[in-house]
């Protein structure tokens, strides 16, 4: 009869940031597209106006986005990759505007702004 040993292996995981600082920079970081796994994104438009895009809303069913404007001296855009019913882009235009955005898998349903 043979004795199987159970060895652990010891592996570092690094988790993506879950929350993210964006400072825009004009003409060569005016844009910028979400990933799944950034739900709470700060942003300066101190040096140029923004524009922030939603994952697919199929593909993030379920997540919820907060979006917070931090110094807004140009304005912050958001919108969808078109595949969300219904939908309409959202300007921050103040420092301390936000907005959450959450996706049922067809469209993004703003809870709060």
């Amino acid at each position: 009869m043979s004795s199987m040993v159970k060895r652990d292996i010891e592996a570092v995981v690094t988790e993506p940031a879950k929350t993210v600082f964006w400072t825009t920079v004009a003409g060569t970081d005016t844009a910028r597209d979400l990933k799944l796994w950034e739900e709470n994104i700060y942003v300066s438009t101190a040096a140029a106006a923004g524009t922030l895009t939603l994952p697919s809303v199929a593909e993030a069913a379920g997540l919820t986005f907060n979006i917070y404007s931090l110094g807004a001296t140009n304005n912050l855009t958001i919108k969808d990759r078109g595949d969300s019913l219904g939908w309409t882009n959202i300007t921050l235009v103040n420092a301390g505007d936000c907005a959450s955005l959450r996706s049922n898998g067809r469209q993004w349903i703003l809870i709060e702004s």
